[in-house]
């Protein structure tokens, strides 16, 4: 990378954590995450979404995370090998859903 780029790739990183609520450090300061204290949640609504993710994740490890490029080539091999859609989600420990949302988005199912 050129020191150009690096110092874009900065400023980018700098404007997600502002725009996410954060705040840069400056000097090359580093966050001391030991010494947090714990992130409240916004409201009760918010609080639930977050416990019933956690409780989906307990049986679906992977569920709402984002599809590697790597995951699609296999998910398109098994799906051309005729792998059941409930086998592929096991193997992809992703809900049944999120299998056959994935594969339409891929185009190798219609809806």
């Amino acid at each position: 990378m050129t020191e150009r780029e690096i110092e874009k790739l900065k400023r980018m990183h700098e404007n997600f954590v502002v725009v996410s609520g954060g705040r840069v450090l400056k000097n090359g300061a580093r966050h001391d995450f030991a010494k947090s204290k714990k992130v409240k949640v916004g409201n009760k609504k918010e609080s639930k979404a977050i416990g019933k993710l956690e409780e989906i994740r307990k049986k679906f490890p992977k569920a709402y995370m984002p599809w590697t490029k790597e995951e699609d080539e296999k998910l398109c091999e098994f799906f051309q090998k005729n792998i059941p859609i409930k086998d592929i989600a096991k193997e992809f420990e992703r809900k049944r859903g999120a299998i056959t949302a994935r594969l339409e988005k891929l185009g190798l199912i219609e809806n």
